[in-house]
């Protein structure tokens, strides 16, 4: 499988209705949440040592005066030994630290200049094949060094055939990646989980799935069979509202399907209309409030993001890069979109109010001080971002900027 190929999207599909059923059992309730219940019973110890392994290393300590002083391997080896709430840690094992620790103090210097290239470095690709050159090829030692370091974007690996190999094989995913330790084989592992990612959010509009949530449910699949049959049903109906929950997310799994079908009648529609200017634009709007895209934002936000009015008749489903500079995949993404009112729904379609990669508002200086107050925005305000939504914004910042009188 190489790094852009995509994965059995079909096969991922089943797994993820098979996990939406096994966990509304397991937690006698409809829904599913990466922080409590059972998932955080079972998967929250990877936060707990990521907490604990970031905190040994110190890194705001490092400098390079301490290569060859023996206080860099100090910091990384406390942080391999990390524990979880339980004292436990079951991603990297004594052996290994032990082995690490030996391998080391060979030449103590050279190993600190790796170790400190891995964490201070800008070239990560390079740090890894550097460190895995010198201290051997262990992919459950080096990609929790990874992990720790940022867990945005790295994960810890466990290769052996009861661990991710048996995951990656219900799954239908290669398991080369899973077999030697290369920066090339890891990236590989790491677009598996992004793409599975991706699914997870469309599956669960609701909730905010990390890179490491990804990982979770992996590791989660231990417990489904090989055709992600679920023996489970008669209990599944016992739970009142499950079953309608598990129905939502097998609708949810068709989103885009249905997405970009819309999208695209909307476009034979208008092209047939011959209608341009204000009406086009009123025709899109009318069209995209009711469509799948609303609802989606809807689920994901229930309000207005920046002020809180609620009323779902009033909410308007907000493209961040207009609709009619997008294409057609990024028309019906919910990360190009915002839940918002009318009155900020006007003024972020007229690029009069944007935001930073914060979330901060930004206010056109074309704006006067009344109608700041009649339209309720103020300096203060902020919407809560999710990565997905910044390189939309960013286009929409950039309009924002063109426009700024």
């Amino acid at each position: 499988m190489a790094e852009t190929d995509s994965i059995d999207e079909e096969r991922l599909e089943k797994a993820i209705n098979w996990f939406a059923r096994y966990i509304a059992v397991q937690q006698g309730g409809r829904d599913v949440d990466f922080y409590s219940g059972y998932m955080q019973m079972h998967e929250g110890f990877k936060r707990e040592l990521f907490r604990n392994g970031h905190d040994a290393l110190r890194l705001e300590t490092w400098d390079k005066s301490m290569i060859g002083s023996g206080r860099i391997l100090d910091c990384v080896v406390a942080g391999l030994q990390s524990k979880d709430g339980s004292g436990q840690n079951i991603v990297v094992n004594f052996h290994s630290v032990t082995n690490f620790k030996e391998k080391a103090n060979t030449d103590l210097p050279l190993a600190e200049d790796v170790l400190f290239n891995l964490y201070e470095g800008d070239d990560d690709a390079t740090a890894f094949e550097d460190a895995c050159d010198f201290f051997g090829r262990w992919y459950p030692v080096f990609s929790y060094l990874m992990f720790l370091k940022d867990d945005t974007k790295y994960l810890p690996v466990k290769s052996s055939s009861q661990l991710h190999g048996d995951r990656f094989r219900k799954l239908n995913i290669d398991r080369d990646c899973l077999r030697y330790c290369s920066w090339n084989n890891y990236q590989v592992f790491l677009n598996v989980h992004r793409q599975i990612q991706e699914k997870l959010i469309e599956a669960f509009p609701e909730n905010q799935i990390s890179l490491l949530d990804a990982h979770s449910f992996v590791w989660t699949l231990y417990a489904a069979p090989d055709d992600f049959s679920f023996k489970m049903e008669e209990k599944l109906e016992k739970i009142p509202g499950a079953t309608d929950f598990v129905n939502q997310v097998a609708d949810q799994l068709k989103y885009r399907e249905k997405a970009q079908q819309e999208d695209e009648d909307l476009e034979r529609s208008l092209e047939k209309s011959g209608i341009e200017g204000r009406e086009r634009v009123a025709m899109i709007k009318a069209r995209l409030n009711q469509s799948e895209f609303r609802k989606r934002l809807l689920l994901r936000y229930k309000k207005c993001c920046l002020c809180g009015a609620s009323d779902p008749r009033l909410m308007t489903a907000s493209h961040i890069k207009p609709w009619s500079e997008s294409e057609p995949a990024e028309r019906v993404d919910p990360d190009n979109g915002f839940l918002l009112c009318p009155n900020h729904d006007a003024l972020f379609d007229q690029f009069l109010i944007s935001f930073d990669d914060d979330g901060k508002i930004m206010i056109s200086d074309s704006l006067s001080s009344n109608d700041r107050i009649f339209m309720n925005i103020r300096e203060d305000m902020k919407v809560s971002l999710r990565e997905g939504n910044k390189k939309y914004l960013e286009y929409h910042r950039n309009r924002f900027s063109e426009l700024k009188h």
